[in-house]
């Protein structure tokens, strides 16, 4: 049955247009068990795959069995392309040899908020050394987005995952999300939730 949710979430993530509406509205808070059942509003949601689309209007991110997409560490990172917001793209293979921190975020992500300004000023004070940061924004509007990179005069490359593909790739079950790809191009850490610059600081410095 697991196999056949993954099929399933891999192929409608696809589909731009899929969502409809703003899942964090309807998601306050996401937990993910092995029989996959859904806390939203504080009830649990039946771990049917229908079920909970059609009660909850849950997009197919938030049932995902977390095991089936997790990335491991010590593994390659998925090559990607990101249509940039300012124009442009970003293209992980062509900064092979520089440590990359990959954040995925999105404008009505409380704790992404709560690390923004950490990210930049972190990205400020280590760009020079041949470091690289891209933002990743997932399941938002393009107008929140831009809003949310001024609000926070955010200067790193950032692009919004058309279709998911890249959330996908990634395993990708909450945000904020944070990956370390050392200069092989290899993930060294993954971290869930909103990151200290102190922590920042130090995982970089460790690539």
């Amino acid at each position: 049955e697991y196999s056949e949710v993954l099929s399933q979430f891999r192929a409608e993530a696809r589909i731009p247009g899929f969502r409809k509406g703003k899942a964090p509205d309807q998601l306050v808070e996401r937990r993910y068990e092995k029989d996959m059942i859904e806390e939203v509003k504080g009830r649990l949601v039946p771990r049917s795959y229908g079920e909970a689309l059609e009660a909850e209007k849950i997009t197919p991110v938030a049932i995902i069995k977390v095991e089936d997409v997790a990335l491991e560490i010590g593994k390659p990172a998925p090559e990607f392309t990101l249509p940039l917001f300012d124009g442009g793209e970003f293209v992980l293979r062509d900064h092979l040899g520089k440590p990359v921190i990959i954040n995925f975020w999105a404008s009505w992500c409380v704790p992404c908020r709560l690390e923004a300004a950490g990210l930049e000023r972190t990205w400020r004070a280590y760009k020079g050394q041949g470091v690289m940061f891209v933002g990743v924004d997932i399941q938002d509007t393009d107008r929140d987005a831009r809003a949310y990179i001024k609000e926070f005069s955010i200067t790193y490359p950032n692009g919004f995952d058309v279709g998911g593909k890249i959330t996908i790739d990634y395993g990708v079950i909450g945000i904020p999300v944070t990956y370390f790809v050392d200069r092989e191009g290899v993930i060294a850490r993954r971290f869930v939730g909103a990151l200290s610059e102190r922590q920042l600081a130090t995982w970089i410095e460790e690539l």
